[in-house]
């Protein structure tokens, strides 16, 4: 960076989710300890989702400036104040917000163009951020919340010659095509939009023409996690990618782990007590993330098999009220009768009806495995913390990586689940139950102990270590992230010294 040069000025946009507004507020957070003016465009309401760790950024020396932007609640249909779908679980209302996202491009478009930055960082919902930056002439980073492992497993599917296209049934295994593993899949496991053409095939059309239109990738991930698949993906599509996490090893104290528990029903000082007494490694943690609806038969399902397992667990269950509000006659529909009364009784069990403090209760010693939907945020807090998981994926990308944990680290134990879904705001309806029997064994298979386990758990304590490693001095992720910035600065420094068409060609010349 030039002597006196001002800081790099970057945007961050990001979607309408919980996990796409955290994982990029973690991005703003990184790249603003670095020095870079950073500026967060989004809405009242999700600005305040993010208003304590925004104080706390703040408070630590860290500046993050906010742009508001005004929701178009009038336009698409919806109150005043519901901008995003944290807590949304009705389709209807996420469809309106979905809309009104869309519907900020004019007022981004114009407070960019009116104060231009050196870079955009934009969430993949937001295709129309590529075309922008080109004409302003800076780059934009592609963002959509997972690592290069799926994105490559997704590309193979996509390919005319894929062996998904010559599966006999929805349940025969092949594998994909191209990939530095032998990944083996079923067709009941791919994404509708990647088996049929619908409106999501082509919204996913124009998020991967965007990419592919972008200056490069940035995502919340290691080289050491996925080395072999970033090389795959930028030797594939021609564009560089940046791993500059796992952000979640930045962050560490208490507040930050439990800010993501922004609508608790159960403190974490009552989670922490009640793990504070239990032994290393003999608790189980279930949770399936924000967008998980599973219906009574399979939450019936999942209850009865804890209980057989005969193991201690922590349930976080999003589609549940709170239990004030819920009869006996409720309860019985969904879990075993007294099967609540009973975990509380012989101290077992603790049942948490919406958000959980995730990762404090991950990084507690007590935690012995992870059942999940192996969201990328996730899988990232479950390799950090060094728990190994049970894999339960349900839609978008999950299923690829589940792949990633358990057939190429062997960090976990797939609990069988069959259907990819796409609509993740109305129950999981599965077409084939996850039967108790099958989760039971899952959950056994690594909290009963013996030589598998301890080998799984092996393998997850080294790549905890590696994550670590990736972020510290020197660490992979500390360099691609300087490096990132400083070819920012270099594409910044040919725009005001040789005008836009010199800094677009320099685009071509990065140094990866």
């Amino acid at each position: 960076m030039e002597a006196n040069s001002p800081p790099l000025k970057i945007y961050f946009i990001p979607s309408v989710g919980p996990s796409h507004i955290v994982s990029l507020f973690e991005l703003c957070r990184l790249f603003a300890s670095r020095g870079v003016h950073v500026t967060l465009l989004t809405t009242p309401s999700s600005a305040g989702f993010l208003r304590k760790p925004l104080l706390r950024a703040e408070a630590a020396g860290i500046r993050i400036h906010v742009h508001s932007l005004k929701f178009p609640s009038q336009e698409v249909g919806l109150p005043e104040g519901v901008e995003n779908v944290v807590g949304v679980d009705d389709t209807d209302v996420a469809t309106k917000v979905f809309r009104g996202m869309g519907l900020l491009r004019h007022q981004m478009e114009q407070f960019m163009e009116q104060n231009p930055p050196d870079c955009i960082v934009a969430d993949l919902f937001y295709p129309w951020a590529s075309d922008l930056a080109n004409r302003l002439g800076i780059p934009r980073l592609f963002f959509d919340g997972s690592g290069s492992f799926p994105t490559c497993l997704l590309e193979s599917v996509r390919r005319p010659g894929s062996p998904h296209r010559f599966a006999s049934s929805k349940s025969d295994p092949f594998v994909l095509a191209g990939l530095p593993h032998p990944i083996t899949v079923t067709l009941s496991r791919l994404p509708d939009y990647a088996l049929t053409t619908n409106e999501i095939t082509y919204m996913m059309d124009s998020f991967r023409d965007s990419e592919l239109n972008c200056y490069g990738r940035i995502v919340n991930s290691f080289a050491e996690l996925e080395e072999e698949y970033i090389e795959h993906y930028e030797k594939t599509t021609g564009k560089a990618v940046w791993h500059v996490g796992p952000t979640t090893l930045l962050n560490r104290s208490s507040e930050d782990k439990a800010e993501r528990n922004l609508k608790a029903v159960v403190s974490e000082d009552e989670i922490l007590s009640w793990l504070n007494s239990k032994q290393p490694n003999s608790v189980l943690y279930v949770c399936f993330g924000s967008g998980a609806y599973f219906t009574d038969e399979q939450l019936f399902e999942i209850a009865s098999a804890m209980e057989s397992s005969g193991h201690k667990f922590i349930w976080v269950v999003h589609n549940k009220g709170r239990t004030e509000n819920e009869t006996e006659e409720d309860r019985q529909k969904w879990m075993p009768r007294e099967f609540e009364e009973r975990m509380r009784r012989e101290d077992r069990g603790m049942i948490i009806r919406g958000w959980a403090p995730q990762t404090l209760i991950l990084d507690h010693a007590a935690i012995g495995a992870f059942m999940t939907h192996c969201g990328w945020n996730s899988l990232m807090e479950g390799i950090c913390a060094g728990v190994p998981m049970i894999t339960w994926p349900l839609h978008s990308e999950q299923f690829f990586n589940e792949k990633l944990l358990a057939q190429v680290h062997g960090i976990g134990v797939e609990v069988g689940a069959d259907d990819w879904v796409l609509n993740i705001y109305v129950e999981y309806a599965t077409k084939n139950l996850v039967k108790r029997d099958r989760i039971e064994r899952a959950v056994r298979k690594l909290m009963d102990g013996g030589d598998e386990a301890m080998d799984i758990r092996r393998r997850v304590r080294e790549l905890t270590e590696k994550a670590k490693a990736a972020i510290g001095e020197g660490g992979s992720s500390q360099r691609k992230l300087t490096a990132l910035i400083e070819d920012l600065q270099r594409l910044k420094s040919m725009r005001t010294k040789g005008g836009i068409d010199d800094a677009k060609e320099g685009e071509f010349k990065r140094e990866k």
